[in-house]
């Protein structure tokens, strides 16, 4: 069966107060979670009130008010079943601008929309499958939201490595995995470069992919890298042939969300890139 990746959108447009409710017990989310074992472990409840987080968790809440304006946030959520259901309990969304869209990576890296939750959605539950998702917000104006989420279902199918990383520091470099014997077949791994960037930008530097050369091309088998804008996901960067990419530079000016996917276990370094913010001209 093929592993979904899920990516949430919110867009808002018009600002208003949304009561205070208790979420329970908040851990502290993760901002790494390198699986070179295929021993992640999934905390009972992971709450998350910050502009994107790392949610390796069967459930939790993410409560999030715009802090500034144009901001762009986007969360990891690792669940260990086949769906992942949401409830929209509180929000402040008056206009068809407000939504969150609810995307999942096909087996070519190509996003696709799954779902879209809104004023008209209510407090209805929507389901999408796939273990591992992003929560995306993107908004030029106050906005606020109260969201659950919960794993549901067949638990996940074993015979996948994943990696995972929110990246917030103003720069930095990851190499994943740091060593071959790291390094297992089907691994699936994610990295958020989600620095500050109030009027700065941001340069991530792609210095190693290894991937195996397929017949089938992509499929399953990929390096892409997808920029948020207001208006959603744009693609960046695909990679899939040869053997290694030497190196490749993206200049961006928000929140860049990495996808790795090799089908094959290499003999190098899976993946290493650096990313550096910097002042705008």
């Amino acid at each position: 069966m093929l592993i979904s990746t899920l990516v949430l959108i919110y867009l808002g447009v018009v600002g208003a107060a949304i009561s205070d409710r208790q979420t329970g017990t908040v851990k502290q989310a993760e901002k790494t979670a390198l699986d070179s074992g295929r021993s992640l472990e999934f905390a009972d409840a992971l709450n998350s009130t910050n502009c994107g987080d790392l949610l390796v968790s069967k459930g939790g809440f993410i409560t999030y008010k715009q802090s500034k304006n144009d901001e762009r946030c986007i969360w990891t959520i690792r669940t260990h079943k086949w769906e992942t259901k949401f409830l929209m309990h509180e929000s402040t969304f008056v206009s068809e601008s407000d939504h969150v869209l609810i995307y999942s990576v096909d087996e070519n890296g190509d996003l696709q929309v799954k779902a879209k939750i809104d004023k008209e959605t209510g407090r209805e539950i929507v389901g999408v499958l796939g273990p591992l998702l992003f929560l995306s917000f993107t908004s030029t104006k106050g906005q606020e939201f109260l969201l659950e989420y919960f794993a549901f279902g067949y638990n996940e199918a074993t015979g996948y490595t994943y990696g995972h990383a929110h990246l917030d520091k103003p720069s930095g470099n990851l190499v994943w995995p740091e060593k071959p014997v790291d390094y297992y077949q089907n691994t699936f791994s994610t990295f958020t470069v989600s620095p500050n960037l109030v009027d700065t930008r941001l340069q991530l530097t792609v210095d190693t992919v290894d991937l195996v050369s397929l017949s089938r091309g992509c499929q399953n088998n990929f390096l892409t890298v997808h920029q948020l804008f207001e208006s959603g996901f744009v693609l960046r960067l695909r990679y899939c042939e040869p053997d290694l990419l030497s190196s490749a530079e993206i200049s961006s000016s928000s929140p860049l969300l990495i996808i790795y996917r090799a089908a094959v276990g290499p003999t190098n370094v899976g993946i290493s890139f650096s990313w550096d913010e910097s002042k705008k001209n």
